[in-house]
């Protein structure tokens, strides 16, 4: 005979192995909001700073890149940087481009922020980053190659790179790249260059440099598997049982 304590016991059992059967089918249910967390389009090893040369006009760094399959964004990144003054701005600027980028009308500004030393911002991986105004914005495939209509995309960090003192230097080093992302050559300009402020050719830094301005990619979503649903039918199963074995034992 089962007395009542017994009884309350096992059902604090069974809520829990149901639960148990719940959580090993954690796919199956919505996960609860979390904070904002930013994947790096890219990361850097072997960092080596760099600047311009005093009296140099404010320039872009930046690079090219397409997109291998289709990706979607959520954040830009500025590299964190230690002599930024306060009140100094950057600005990261985000185009997609058509016709092989042969003039400036190819370009198309697809998402950009302002990053002002000593505002608060989120420090992930060496950069600060800021989610994308309006939500995440899908980057569609620019890897397939169209001879009538070469795209892709260029992002790229502006403002003033002089070595005089407080001002940001840009970056170089070796780069390790998102699967989705393939680097299509890096490159930097000077006010007043007729494409000023996108990006056109490596002036010497090679195509190993990497620079200030980063995106955030959203994972590819995980495909659903049978072992979740296993789990779940497995703890519900057993929940059953152990009802119907206490029913009958009453």
């Amino acid at each position: 005979m089962i007395t009542p304590k017994f009884r309350a016991v096992a059902k604090t059992t069974i809520s829990a192995m149901a639960l148990a059967g719940v959580v090993f089918a954690g796919s199956l249910w919505p996960q609860q909001a979390q904070a904002q967390v930013y994947r790096p389009a890219y990361t850097a090893t072997n960092v080596l700073g760099g600047n311009q040369p005093t009296g140099s006009p404010p320039s872009s760094f930046g690079f090219f890149f397409d997109v291998v399959g289709d990706a979607t964004m959520d954040g830009l990144g500025f590299a964190a940087q230690a002599g930024w003054d306060n009140g100094t701005q950057y600005n990261v600027n985000l185009w997609k481009y058509t016709n092989a980028a042969a003039n400036i009308n190819d370009f198309t500004l697809i998402a950009n922020a302002t990053f002002t030393a000593g505002d608060p911002y989120t420090l992930q991986d060496d950069f600060y980053w800021q989610t994308i105004a309006g939500g995440p914005i899908d980057l569609p495939d620019t890897y397939t190659y169209d001879p009538g209509n070469l795209e892709g995309y260029v992002i790229a960090a502006i403002g003033d790179f002089t070595d005089t003192p407080g001002n940001v230097a840009f970056e170089t080093g070796d780069t390790v790249f998102d699967p989705r992302i393939l680097n299509a050559g890096n490159g930097y300009n000077e006010d007043g260059v007729i494409f000023y402020p996108v990006p056109i050719g490596d002036a010497g830094i090679g195509t190993s440099g990497y620079f200030n301005a980063n995106i955030s990619l959203l994972p590819v979503p995980p495909v659903p598997g049978p072992l979740p649903m296993l789990g779940a039918a497995a703890g519900f199963a057993w929940t059953r049982r152990l009802r119907k074995r206490i029913r009958t034992s009453n």
